[in-house]
């Protein structure tokens, strides 16, 4: 139970997302609704639902440890009566009716790597009523080149660790897309939208584009840093990007096995497709660059 405090822990008290959520919340539930929590965590976002006048709420969480702690913790507030937990995948889930209201945070560093796009999409088709709202309704995902030193130093100090090289260069090895801190500085060109959704709309449960980045500076790309604009209401939203408050997510990183010289005025095209995992945990990625 420790693990799972401490990992909820450092999301509940990130002030930029936890704000965001509490006001579009309030400001979408209706006296008597019924709301759908896809990925309830410790319950936070049910708990704010109820509290905003939900008459009721169905709330999702796959991870057992969790699950069984969130029934706890809605127990010991006194809310457990007004809540119905299920466990597993929420594309999983069947409701006898629709809901008021869709409620989610399954936002990656990347925004879009956590599965979220197919699951949303799932549940506004199939749990949703007409006219119903769903909470984020969007979110714009922007990339920029990048160099990033404090990723040279870990992977050359992997090379090297007591004569030991730690970090072979074979293909098959992820080395995923780390969360750290990107500066403005750090980037090669402006950044470019990768895609800008509306989760009302959206009909593709796979993410895809190919983007052209004018290099502004020499310098050497690292690899390529990402942040995103989530758009929970009409009005209400937040930003991971390096110009705004920093959040847990910080700004994602998409390293390169070998990092490369890059010259002013230089192109570097950029392929980058999410996809749907059968497995429903996480999105499938694939990426291609060339630099011109």
């Amino acid at each position: 139970m420790e693990n799972i405090i401490q990992q909820h822990a450092i999301l509940l008290k990130d002030k930029v997302r936890m704000e965001a959520y509490k006001k579009a919340i309030f400001s979408s539930v209706k006296e008597g609704d019924t709301v759908f929590d896809i990925g309830g965590g410790l319950g936070i976002l049910s708990f704010l639902a109820l509290k905003a006048g939900a008459s009721h709420v169905h709330v999702v969480e796959v991870e057992p440890g969790t699950w069984t702690l969130l029934r706890l913790v809605a127990k010991h507030n006194g809310l457990a009566e007004k809540m119905t937990f299920h466990k597993g995948l929420s594309t999983k889930i069947r409701l006898k009716k629709r809901v008021d209201l869709i409620v989610s945070e399954l936002f990656g560093n990347l925004c879009l790597n956590e599965n979220l796009l197919p699951v949303l999409i799932d549940a506004r088709k199939r749990l949703l009523k007409n006219g119903g709202s769903i909470i984020p309704s969007g979110m714009k995902v922007f990339f920029a080149p990048c160099e990033n030193r404090d990723w040279e130093f870990t992977t050359t100090a992997l090379h090297n660790l007591d004569g030991f090289d730690l970090l072979p260069d074979l293909p098959d090895i992820d080395v995923g897309t780390p969360s750290m801190i990107i500066k403005n500085a750090d980037l090669l060109s402006e950044p470019r939208v990768f895609i800008d959704i509306d989760i009302i709309k959206a009909r593709s449960e796979t993410a895809a584009n190919l983007v052209t980045f004018n290099v502004s500076r020499d310098g050497l790309l690292s690899g390529f840093a990402s942040w995103f604009e989530a758009r929970l209401t009409g009005k209400i939203s937040f930003s991971t990007s390096p110009n705004d408050l920093t959040t847990h997510w910080k700004q994602g990183f998409l390293p390169l096995r070998t990092p490369q010289k890059v010259k002013a005025g230089q192109k570097i095209i950029f392929e980058l497709e999410f996809s749907p995992d059968p497995s429903g945990l996480n999105s499938i990625m694939g990426y291609h660059f060339e630099v011109k």
